[in-house]
Formats: structure tokens, sequence, C-alpha cells
């Protein structure tokens, strides 16, 4: 008997943190957390040519070889939409 009162506490708590997630979630829906600044082409660029071995022996330590990969693709691509454009 104890173990049902229970879980029926425990769905009644679970439905009202779905509630209030939900509410908060519509709330703050279109706020950013974090206000950020768009970094330009040009800078992006400057910075990556600026980057020494070290850098990038870093960027991969943290962040993975797949995403040190993208991230130079990335780049090489602007590189080459700079030099056409």
């Amino acid at each position: 008997m104890k173990e049902g009162f229970g879980n029926r506490i425990q769905g009644k708590i679970e439905k009202r943190v779905d509630r209030i997630a939900d509410k908060m979630g519509s709330r703050f829906k279109n706020i950013q957390p974090f206000d950020t600044e768009r970094v330009s082409p040009e800078q992006q660029l400057y910075d990556y040519e600026q980057l020494k071995p070290q850098d990038m022996m870093n960027f991969v330590r943290q962040y993975g070889v797949e995403s040190a990969d993208k991230f130079v693709f990335e780049m090489e691509q602007l590189k080459r939409r700079q030099k056409n454009a």
C-alpha cells in the first residue's frame, strides 16, 4: 500500500516539474544565455594564419582530431573564397 502511495506522489512531482520546465522553456525561448559578438571572416583568417604548431596541438588535444580537421577545412574554404572574391 505504501509503495502505491509513494509512486503516486512521485508521479505528481514529476508532472509538476515537467510543467515548470515547459513554462520556463516557453518563457525564455528567444533569450540567448550569453551575448556573443560575431567575429568577422577577415579576423578569423588572420587568427588562423597566426596559429603556431603548438596552438594546433593544443586544439587537437582539447577538441579532438575531427574538430581540428573540420576547423582547418572551414578556414581553408574561407581563404579560397576570400582569394576568389
